[in-house]
């Protein structure tokens, strides 16, 4: 049976889409074993309470770990404390506020425990809008995932220290894709598992004073990233 830790990082959810997201996995858990991690990076200690009570009664997941932040940690830095809290071989990534298509986690699953040892990430499309994704159509291969809904190999994502913590949110996922790549692994695009991302509204609830300094420090970062590994495939 496949084995997989879901790493969803929440700041001031809507609780109504995290339900649906929930509940689009719990459609998915027969023949997978998952335990579900959500670090809460909201101010409000009952934010965190909430998401707990939402979750009481959930028994479709071997274990659900709620942690609270107790500050905005920023995307990156809450998915590698969902991460320090897994084991399985896999580590999904999720957007608070998407929903899964269905029978897409056991596929993916599937296709990952049967790829290419070298391949470190699978990335899935987003429904009905996307970023533009450049992939070779034969091998899948693309030069960067999203951590809109990506699943990891954790050997690949331990080996390059995870998320960048500096980069509070926005372009944390690239740079993880540069050093996965720079560090040998490949990165894969699968257009056919999906999920939608229509619910994302992310961005209009980010109410975290510094913000704007922190989105700069990450462009700033990623400035000082060397030139992309030369890739004649894509």
């Amino acid at each position: 049976m496949p084995v997989v830790d879901i790493s969803i990082v929440t700041y001031a959810p809507d609780l109504a889409a995290l339900d649906e997201l929930v509940g689009s996995l719990r459609e998915q858990m027969q023949g997978v074993e998952a335990q579900l991690l959500i670090q809460d990076n909201s101010l409000d200690l009952e934010t965190t309470a909430q998401i707990e009570r939402h979750l009481a009664a959930e028994e479709s997941f071997v274990k659900i770990d709620v942690q609270r932040s107790g500050s905005n940690l920023g995307f990156g830095r809450g998915h590698n404390a969902n991460a320090a809290r897994g084991r399985a071989a896999f580590f999904f990534v999720l957007n608070q506020d998407c929903v899964l298509e269905p029978n897409v986690l056991a596929p993916l699953l599937a296709e990952a425990g049967n790829d290419d040892v070298r391949v470190a990430a699978w990335e899935l499309r987003q429904l009905p809008y996307e970023h533009p994704k450049a992939y070779d159509p034969a091998t899948l291969d693309t030069s960067w995932v999203s951590g809109a809904a990506t699943l990891f190999r954790r050997s690949a994502f331990d080996a390059v220290g995870g998320f960048e913590p500096r980069i509070f949110m926005y372009g944390e996922d690239v740079d993880l894709s540069w050093r996965l790549r720079a560090s040998g692994f490949r990165l894969r695009y699968l257009p056919h598992p999906a999920l939608d991302g229509q619910r994302s509204r992310g961005i209009d609830r980010v109410d975290e004073p510094r913000f704007g300094e922190k989105a700069r420090c990450a462009c700033e970062l990623l400035r000082e990233i060397p030139a992309y590994p030369a890739d004649e495939r894509l």
